[in-house]
């Protein structure tokens, strides 16, 4: 396989050079992690294996995983930058550099174990409306008319946040969870598909906060919209 097809798939430099010289050579017969400046001090012939190499498929996404979750959030977001300006993708539309970037690569940076990991993940912050089905909005044990008050109950309280932040955020919630007695994973579910489109998403307090209040409440009525379609 060509190395510019694993750097397609997202791997990074760093784990793809230290993956590749262990295959045929080792630092001490344990280490497994180490910068290039370490390999350049520590690199001895004598040390080169004479047996078989063995490509290790799982070590190498474990090993890019690790680098990817050691840069600080600024390099994890110019990494993704370059990536999708490199190989452009649908889900990503193209991005100018700026802080957001930043605070939405951490959100996943934890999940990432190549760089083509993340544009599923938040796809949601680039597009004008999120897609989704509007049965995805119905939680297990609700219904149409249940969802549809936590839709317009979500609404007022979240158009009442002041300073709308994820602490805010999530306290408004929490609290009208108990309000209109209902699980807070029923709710914060339909609030999931309604302002990302996805089951499994970011953390998502501090997602609305990125998304902007603007934003979550036109993302919430439109979900209020497509429900009210399907009766």
């Amino acid at each position: 396989t060509s190395i510019l097809e694993y750097r397609a798939k997202g791997y990074v430099p760093q784990a793809m050079v230290n993956f590749l010289t262990l295959l045929g050579w080792s630092l001490d017969g344990s280490t497994e992690l180490f910068s290039v400046n370490e390999l350049v001090e520590n690199f001895s012939l004598n040390r080169i294996s004479k047996s078989g190499a063995i490509f290790d498929a799982e070590k190498l996404n474990w090993m890019n995983g690790h680098y990817i979750r050691s840069m600080d959030g600024e390099e994890l977001g110019r990494s993704l930058l370059r990536y999708w300006d490199e190989f452009p993708t649908t889900d990503i539309p193209k991005v100018e550099p700026s802080t957001s970037i930043t605070d939405i690569s951490s959100l996943i940076q934890e999940r990432l174990k190549i760089l083509s990991d993340a544009a599923p993940l938040i796809k949601f912050f680039f597009c004008d409306e999120v897609k989704y089905d509007a049965s995805e909005l119905i939680q297990k044990g609700m219904d149409i008319d249940g969802t549809k008050l936590i839709l317009s109950s979500s609404l007022s309280a979240l158009g009442e946040v002041i300073v709308f932040d994820a602490d805010s955020i999530e306290t408004s919630l929490r609290a009208l969870s108990s309000e209109l007695n209902v699980k807070t994973g029923q709710l914060l579910g339909t609030l999931r598909v309604a302002t990302t489109g996805l089951k499994v998403s970011p953390p998502l307090f501090q997602s609305m906060e990125i998304s902007g209040k603007k934003r979550i409440i036109k993302d919430v009525q439109l979900a209020i919209n497509r429900l009210s379609m399907e009766k």
